[in-house]
């Protein structure tokens, strides 16, 4: 019997589009006869998304070795990428683009007294709608009555109306 790499368990995953949707078909189809545990597969799912983040996130986190893993991983895939000596080419049925992503600008050295001051202001009202936002919420089912303090008029505010999506949180340990 052979037993599974880490490599080899991924390469299960070397799919083109038809087969992921044939896959994802198939997976459902199994869900909806009952013939899988559908918290099982939701665990399987959260398993590989976390070690999705933990391989490509941006928060330069390091694990608890100090290796900084998605930086050491993202500098790896770009080495092997260059070695094709194109900006773009063609990998195993994908299109890879080597290029800038995620760019990023800092404005407060430009010396430019007008956006930092759009951005105090962009600051500041970021905070008053939060403000607002939870007065919003908090409000009584019947509203209250306000009084607008520079004209003078009153009106009737209402609860900011309420939605959402039951569904379980999985936390892996």
């Amino acid at each position: 019997m052979n037993d599974l790499t880490t490599t080899s368990i991924l390469a299960l995953f070397e799919t083109n589009k038809e087969q992921r949707q044939s896959f994802m078909i198939d997976l459902m189809g199994k869900l909806e006869n009952g013939e899988v545990d559908p918290l099982k597969i939701h665990f399987h799912i959260k398993c590989i998304d976390k070690i999705l983040d933990e391989l490509t996130n941006t928060d330069e986190k390091k694990n608890k070795d100090g290796f900084h893993i998605a930086k050491r991983y993202k500098e790896l895939v770009l080495d092997a990428a260059e070695k094709y000596g194109q900006k773009e080419f063609s990998y195993m049925g994908a299109k890879i683009k080597i290029g800038e992503v995620g760019t990023k600008y800092d404005y407060s050295k430009c010396n430019d007294p007008e956006i930092l001051e759009l951005q105090e202001k962009a600051t500041e009202l970021k905070e008053k709608i939060e403000k607002k936002t939870k007065f919003l919420q908090a409000l009584p089912a019947e509203g209250v009555t306000i009084t607008n303090e520079e004209t003078g008029e009153t009106y009737k505010v209402y609860p900011a109306a309420k939605s959402s999506t039951t569904f379980i949180t999985m936390t892996l340990k």
